[in-house]
């Protein structure tokens, strides 16, 4: 998923030291990941990016099988990350916000609950 991942640049992205996630980053430019993750968190606070957020959040992730525990599991990490960075409360809402209206457009497995009856 396209935000700011990880905890400082020389540490590994948090999703790829994820075992439920380090499948969905397989074969990605971890380089322009980074680049794409900080323009978009800078242009959800207002700095100028060349950045197209629907495109990112919609295009970038089609095809990819996401599930929608691995969407949780990315949103619970961005939250981490942010508080780590010391984001603002309200910010972080934001980001959040933003990114579950694409729910719909990023997940394309979702989950089904089994009852087994004995």
């Amino acid at each position: 998923m396209t935000w700011c991942l990880f905890k400082n640049r020389w540490e590994p992205l948090e999703v790829l030291k994820n075992y439920k996630l380090k499948p969905y980053f397989e074969n990605i430019d971890t380089e322009r990941l980074i680049h794409h993750q900080i323009g978009f968190i800078s242009h959800l606070l207002g700095k100028p990016a060349n950045i197209h957020v629907e495109k990112v959040l919609t295009h970038s992730h089609k095809g990819r099988r996401i599930s929608e525990d691995a969407f949780d599991e990315v949103m619970f990490l961005l939250g981490e990350v942010l508080v780590a960075h010391k984001m603002e409360p309200d910010d972080i809402k934001a980001v959040a916000d933003l990114v579950i209206s694409y729910k719909g457009d990023i997940v394309e497995i979702q989950n089904t609950v089994r009852i087994h009856k004995t």
